[in-house]
């Protein structure tokens, strides 16, 4: 979905420095240890199932107790991205259930062939059961940034992948599925808006009825090529309005400004909702903001500057300790409603979030009627002490 943290070994093996990503466009690769393609999802009794079509059917798997049925749907959202790698730092038994409506959980990884690659390594039942026990709902994210979905151009494979995710929810008990195609092009478009009709249809027939949402690209050349009518099919559409800078710019910005500023940065928040809502007519309610709880390294010393290499992604709980110490100067962009750090050394310019930054975009949401926001990653900010400032902060979009 997001798009790039810092994920320190795994990070490593997913991308070298940070250059291998374009503006505004970022999504973790998943979980580095999948199993070899499975295209068939398990059955309870250990062999496969036919991944057969997505009528209705009883829950048979990780299915919450009928005493506690998975939540009803709110009408703003907070949905936090909860990625299986770092269970270390936020097991399961540690989410924050009451800071969010939504857990979707990252990732479950298209095949090669059609299908579903990863599933008995991806399904998490304790994780199921713990969500519906808090009265959240959690979702099944299929994709993130690396998967390939090229084989869904073909209409056999994209029904596999499209029953398979069906069966992923009806077996399992997750609430929904939200797509992280990254991302459809002029060629792969229309099989991306096949893919959301027939996923729809499947969703449809399960009872009851899941929701289907969407990780989509902030940038409007992304954008521009997916169909009203596919949007439109969506529970919601969380908009990853960060990456607005990295190391493909001319040089060093903000990851994720509210507002249009000067420096490298490619775009805002601002920008990438009026196209939606004005430009594009979506109904704002639909629209959720994507709030980064990471940031960027950049070689250069000032907003601005270059050069952009050495560039780094950074978790929240590894910049904390920089502000306002060990060099570093914080210093707070009114125009850009963004933060950032810098020092004379290079790296020497940080572009971050904040719990002041996020507070601006949640009123920002409320201001323009918007359904609330999605966080990447929901570990991003938990420091040594338990606290979790930007997960606080978040609360306003709700």
């Amino acid at each position: 979905m997001r798009t790039q943290l810092a994920l320190g070994p795994l990070l490593a093996v997913m991308i070298a420095g940070c250059g291998t990503i374009a503006a505004g466009d970022l999504s973790p690769a998943g979980d580095p240890a999948v199993e070899p393609a499975n295209d068939l999802l398990p059955t309870p009794d250990g062999g496969t199932g036919d991944g057969g079509a997505a009528g209705g059917g009883d829950r048979v798997v990780g299915q919450p107790p009928a005493e506690s049925p998975a939540p009803a749907a709110p009408s703003r959202r907070l949905v936090a991205y909860w990625a299986s790698w770092t269970r270390e730092v936020m097991p399961v038994a540690s989410i924050p259930w009451g800071s969010i409506t939504h857990l979707a959980h990252a990732f479950v990884l298209p095949s090669s062939t059609g299908g579903l690659r990863n599933v008995s390594t991806y399904v998490d039942p304790a994780l199921i059961a713990a969500a519906h026990a808090n009265g959240v709902k959690v979702v099944a994210s299929v994709g993130g940034w690396g998967a390939n979905f090229d084989a869904n151009v073909d209409a056999t494979a994209r029904a596999k992948t499209v029953a398979a995710m069906a069966s992923l929810c009806r077996t399992h008990g997750y609430d929904g599925i939200d797509l992280d195609w990254e991302y459809p092009t002029g060629a792969t478009a229309k099989a991306w808006a096949s893919m959301v009709r027939e996923l729809r249809d499947a969703l449809d027939a399960i009872d009851p009825a899941l929701s289907l949402s969407a990780a989509v690209s902030a940038s409007p050349t992304h954008l521009g090529v997916l169909p009203d009518a596919a949007l439109n099919a969506m529970s919601w559409i969380g908009v990853m309005t960060y990456d607005f800078a990295g190391s493909w710019s001319s040089s060093s910005g903000h990851n994720s400004p509210l507002n249009p500023s000067k420096g490298g940065s490619s775009g805002s928040v601002r920008e990438s909702i009026d196209y939606l809502s004005k430009t594009r007519a979506f109904a704002p309610d639909k629209l959720l903001v994507g709030l980064p709880f990471y940031g960027y390294d950049f070689g250069a010393t000032s907003l601005g500057g270059t050069p952009v290499a050495p560039c780094n992604i950074r978790d929240y709980r590894d910049l904390a300790s920089r502000i306002d110490a060990s060099g570093w100067k914080r210093t707070f962009d009114d125009v850009a409603q963004a933060p950032y750090l810098t020092r004379s050394s290079s790296p020497g310019f940080t572009s971050y979030d904040d719990a002041t930054s996020i507070g601006a975009k949640c009123a920002f949401t409320r201001e323009r009627g918007l359904g609330g926001a999605i966080v990447w990653h929901l570990a991003g900010d938990l420091l040594a002490d338990g606290k979790a400032p930007l997960l606080v902060a978040a609360q306003g979009c709700r």
